[in-house]
């Protein structure tokens, strides 16, 4: 557990290649895209059906960009032993 904590914080403070950064982008943009309807239906704003369907389908792509994204990571053990550098 504790090399695991080790690797989060180092990940989490490391610079992003400009990928990822995108990749983030999109994340943060899936977030507010499928948070907004709720957060104007909590107001008393009726939406129609329409924007419903966009907000799951954001949802539907976005867990399919991070299947991807968790499958291109690599650990801090695995690119010592390749001899990869950042």
């Amino acid at each position: 557990m504790k090399e695991f904590l080790n690797e989060l914080l180092i990940r989490f403070f490391t610079e992003k290649p400009q990928f990822f950064k995108v990749v983030q982008a999109i994340g943060v943009f899936a977030a507010v895209l499928t948070g907004l309807p709720v957060v104007l239906e909590t107001y008393g704003m009726v939406l129609p059906e329409s924007i419903q369907s966009i907000a799951n389908e954001t949802i539907s792509i976005a867990s399919l960009v991070a299947t991807f994204v968790a499958q291109l990571t690599t650990t801090t053990k695995d690119k010592k032993r390749e001899g990869l550098e950042d």
